[in-house]
């Protein structure tokens, strides 16, 4: 039996001890079609597959793919440059929720934006230079952080072709140097294993660029 209850009836606090603010914070940061996009073939017949009608209910759990991307050329440049220029890092994530009887998917929406690098921005997670691993912490961190605003315990998976941005993420790798986006990577799984439970979050690498539709989706946006 399916029993999808919020973050405070897990921990048996009656207040929840997380802002309210942040459970409203995943209201309209997620884009539900991809109108005026024309996307490869073999997406396209993807998201086509999936079935839009499946009540939130009828989910066995959420699949959060997350991609960063950074172009080799700019990782030399000062950040802020590199962010007027338009050659700064980027990331993309792509929810969707999975039924296991009888199967199916549903794409819950997706989110792509830049990497900021201004210290006073509201977005900026502590990005201080330009780098693929910045990019593929910043994918995954605000992938987490949508995932904690959105409040229901639901096992949730989290796929990557970043095995060393997984495991900092799960806290079984850590890092040459402990800069913010790093901090904001833990803190932010962390917080989502204090609600789910260690079981409730899952962590699985994809090979890149190896056909898998919805990593391919990703790196396209």
């Amino acid at each position: 039996r399916r029993r999808h209850t919020r973050f405070r009836n897990v921990t048996g606090v009656q207040t929840c001890a997380l802002p309210i603010c942040l459970f409203d914070s995943h209201q309209h940061c997620l884009c539900s079609d991809f109108e005026g996009i024309e996307l490869p073939t073999e997406i396209q017949t993807a998201i086509e597959a999936c079935d839009q009608k499946i009540p939130d209910h009828m989910l066995d759990r959420l699949l959060i793919y997350a991609d960063g991307s950074s172009l080799g050329s700019a990782k030399h440049l000062a950040p802020l440059r590199a962010e007027e220029e338009g050659t700064g890092d980027t990331w993309a994530y792509v929810i969707l929720g999975e039924r296991y009887e009888p199967p199916g998917l549903r794409l819950i929406g997706w989110a792509a934006h830049p990497v900021i690098y201004e210290e006073h921005h509201k977005a900026h997670l502590g990005a201080s230079r330009v780098g693929a691993d910045v990019a593929e912490r910043e994918a995954l961190s605000w992938a987490a952080l949508w995932r904690l605003s959105k409040n229901w315990k639901i096992p949730t998976c989290f796929r990557s072709d970043s095995r060393t941005t997984l495991g900092q993420a799960s806290g079984d790798v850590g890092a040459a140097q402990i800069e913010d986006t790093f901090i904001a990577l833990r803190s932010s799984f962390q917080a989502l294993e204090a609600a789910l439970g260690r079981q409730g979050v899952q962590y699985a690498h994809v090979p890149g660029h190896s056909g898998e539709v919805w990593n391919e989706l990703c790196g396209w946006l």
